[in-house]
């Protein structure tokens, strides 16, 4: 069902939720004057939050008024502690309401809050109740048909097989669940009832209802141009947009569900000669994703954009959920001056890359593949010019994803003269739990992997390699709050500057949440522990971290949480064998409580720079 995400911010003091819309109505008649009937639809909009709900949150939606023509601009206020408000509204046929009018509601930005996917819910209206369905790709997930005022489900038929057969409908709805039927095969009637003919018949050619999506199959893309829809694949083999083809594409207004591969673009798999100019030339622009839960043994994580072998990638203002997002590996292929990465404005809700439970030796029952929100890697030596991958927004709730680094750059190399900027991005949660891991000899221990923003240069042999390490990368201004691990590392690399980036963390202020999930008591977790760190994480070698820098970073970090000890703050930077010191660091006064206010203000100071600098961030 189509609905809003926002983030909300109330006046005082500060709240934050996840706020969502869903829509109903009722077909209703009544007597105005005797042997004088009125038809009504009755609209019902119900908003709905999560997250932190004990304060007020008035958000502000726009609605198709009673009277035809106009619009409404309708605050609605969740009471303290409450988590849904709710309004209904007559849209009368008097008023010039007609059969196939849509009824819609539109989120509105609003003072303190900023619409993250945007969305319009619709309401259908039909004063004949014809009957209904609900069809994706040829598939029925349910066929809904709603009797007309004074008749019964009884007095309808229905045909899967273009009318060579009719069956009676004994209840509201049809239970053709799974059955693979063509289009338009799809048929219900009212039936012959004594000497009354059988009604025409109504056809499954288009989707009817309240608020319904209806989703094609699978697409593969072999020919550039311009691509719109809705594309779903339930299969963890087939992708549920698959390009084919080094022309350039361009995924406008797409919104994609999936078994574990969104959009993919193995340029390099269908083409295992490539020479100069031949990749992946994509653009993406307000794609919308959504991980489907994972089913049976799934043996690689989901993922929102999966690239290889690319020549010039745009990819912005998108939304994902449930899933691993944007990953882009493989040799760059363009033409070293206009061609480059652009990874703008995009929103990631909940990163995560759990398995089946049948592959875990885990703690909470799920097995992990290493995932993250923005991977970028092994370019093999090729340096990008001119790589954006500034002002995204990243929210992980704990118990609802599980991911490792959150940035991660591996390998990946912008140019001495143009280095890739990463910055001024918002990073909150990264919620990769602890599980068993067997490694160091068969023993057994509570492992946790990952940081907000890794650039690192990991290889298979243990030399360092200058020519192919991570290299000219600028990490500022950005945002990492509440990782439960560190928030920014340099691994074996070279010439990365590491800017003016904050580093908050609450630690175990939630130990509901953190002790909690899974079942698992997890009250020795040595979570959020770390702010930056640079060293030799690969490879004992001079040249590691030669041109590096880590300065005027900021810190607000509790260690960890232990029953016998509180709370304990660890404002910290680790150098490592490099011996490489930080500049200038700044650090919240230790008298300062770390907390969920303190985050709250944080990501508030983000939002308000994202308005300062005028900016749209996730679906436009």
């Amino acid at each position: 069902m189509p609905s809003f995400y926002i983030r909300g911010y109330s006046t005082a003091p500060v709240a934050l939720a996840d706020v969502w819309v869903t829509a109903s109505s009722q077909v209703k008649e009544f007597e105005v004057t005797p042997g004088v009937y009125e038809k009504y639809v009755r609209a019902t909009f119900d908003f709905h939050r999560s997250g932190d709900t004990s304060d007020a949150l008035t958000v502000t939606a726009m609605h198709s008024a009673a009277t035809k023509g106009e619009t409404v601009t309708s605050p609605r206020t969740f009471a303290a502690g409450s988590n849904i408000a709710s309004f209904s509204i007559n849209y009368f046929e008097s008023q010039g309401w007609q059969t196939g009018d849509t009824i819609n509601l539109t989120l509105l930005p609003g003072t303190g809050y900023t619409v993250i996917e945007p969305d319009e819910v619709s309401i259908l209206v039909d004063f004949t109740s014809a009957p209904k369905f609900v069809i994706e790709d040829n598939v029925i997930n349910a066929a809904i048909y709603l009797p007309a005022p004074g008749e019964i489900s009884a007095d309808y038929e229905y045909t899967t097989n273009n009318e060579s057969t009719w069956s009676p409908c004994d209840g509201t709805y049809i239970d053709l669940e799974g059955v693979s039927i063509p289009l338009g095969h799809l048929k219900v009637r009212r039936k012959a009832i004594g000497a009354t003919p059988a009604g025409p018949a109504a056809t499954s050619t288009k989707a009817y209802g309240n608020a319904v999506k209806v989703w094609q199959g699978p697409l593969v893309i072999t020919a550039g141009g311009v691509y719109s829809g809705r594309y779903r694949s339930t299969d963890p083999d087939v992708p549920a947009v698959d390009v084919k083809t080094s022309d350039f594409v361009d995924l406008s207004n797409v919104e994609v569900e999936y078994a574990r591969i969104g959009i993919k673009a193995h340029f390099g798999t269908h083409n295992p000669t490539l020479g100069h100019g031949m990749g992946i030339n994509l653009r993406c622009r307000n794609v919308r994703g959504r991980g489907l839960p994972i089913v049976g043994t799934l043996v690689q994580n989901r993922q929102f954009i999966d690239i290889e072998e690319y020549i010039n990638l745009d990819i912005q203002h998108c939304f994902f959920r449930n899933s691993a997002g944007i990953k882009f590996v493989g040799t760059y292929r363009g033409n070293g001056t206009t061609d480059s990465i652009d990874v703008r404005y995009n929103v990631g809700y909940n990163i995560d890359c759990r398995l089946s439970e049948e592959l875990s030796d885990h703690k909470d029952g799920y097995a992990r593949m290493h995932g993250n929100f923005i991977t970028w890697g092994n370019t093999k030596g090729t340096e990008v010019p001119n790589v954006k991958i500034d002002w995204n927004y990243q929210l992980s709730r704990m118990g609802q994803s599980d991911g490792e680094d959150t940035i991660s750059i591996s390998n990946a190399r912008g140019q001495a003269g143009s280095y890739a900027s990463v910055s001024n991005n918002h990073l909150r949660g990264r919620a990769y739990w602890l599980y068993q891991r067997h490694h160091h000899g068969g023993n057994t221990e509570q492992y946790d992997s990952g940081v907000s923003i890794l650039v690192e240069s990991p290889g298979a042999t243990n030399q360092f390699r200058p020519d192919t390490c991570a290299r000219y990368i600028n990490v500022e201004d950005n945002l990492a709050m509440d990782s439960n691990g560190g928030h920014f590392g340099i691994a074996s690399a070279m010439d990365v500057k590491m800017r003016r980036n904050t580093s908050i963390s609450k630690a175990m202020a939630d130990k509901a949440d953190f002790l909690k999930v899974g079942g698992v008591d997890q009250g020795e977790y040595k979570g959020n522990s770390g702010g930056s760190y640079m060293h030799d994480n690969y490879y004992n070698n001079t040249n590691n971290c030669q041109g590096c820098e880590v300065s005027d970073m900021t810190y607000g970090i509790v260690k960890d949480y232990r029953f016998s000890e509180g709370y304990l703050r660890k404002d910290e930077f680790y150098g490592g064998n490099t011996n490489l010191q930080q500049i200038n660091p700044h650090y919240l006064p230790a008298e300062e409580v770390i907390d969920e206010a303190t985050i709250n203000a944080r990501e508030r100071s983000w939002w308000n720079r994202v308005a300062a600098n005028n900016l749209i961030i996730g679906v436009e």
